[in-house]
C-alpha cells in the first residue's frame, strides 16, 4: 500500500511508502492539493454536530 494515513488525538499523519519502510510526509499522494492541516478540525466540527458529512 503506497499511503497510509492515521487520525488519532485530532492529528491526521500521512506515512508513504518508500522502499521497505514507511516515511511520515506532509502531503498526499493521492490528494496532493489537500490542505491536511485543516482536515482534523473539520472532523471535530462535524462530530460535535453529530453527523456525518461526505
Amino acid at each position: 500500500m503506497p499511503e497510509i494515513w492515521s487520525y488519532d488525538a485530532e492529528e491526521i499523519k500521512i506515512y508513504q511508502l518508500q522502499g521497505e519502510e514507511y516515511l511520515q510526509r506532509e502531503t498526499s499522494l493521492v490528494f496532493p492539493n489537500l490542505k491536511i492541516q485543516e482536515i482534523p478540525s473539520l472532523i471535530e466540527t462535524y462530530r460535535m454536530v453529530g453527523r456525518r458529512v461526505f
